[in-house]
């Protein structure tokens, strides 16, 4: 299940000093990783964010450690918040 627009927005708004702070290329690996661990298919963040699918295939491969803590982290706030089926 993908993340609403909602969240997705939130998401930005929350991180975007991360990516001041990461520079360019690290806060759009971030930003991929965050959207794959929300269950967001690599098509989608393609065409969410413009990139091409070699870009994104590259970092599911060198990132997929960070791509599951971060599903993890999701799962585990969803089921704080009752979110959790």
């Amino acid at each position: 299940m993908s993340m609403p627009p909602e969240q997705i927005n939130r998401m930005f708004d929350n991180s975007w000093k991360n990516g001041e702070k990461l520079g360019r290329d690290e806060y759009q690996k971030e930003i991929v990783c965050r959207l794959l661990a929300s269950g967001m298919s690599v098509e989608e963040v393609i065409v969410v964010l413009c990139l091409r699918r070699d870009e994104v295939e590259a970092i599911v491969k060198s990132d997929s450690d960070k791509i599951s803590k971060y599903a993890k982290t999701l799962k585990e706030r969803k089921k704080r918040h009752g979110m959790c089926q």
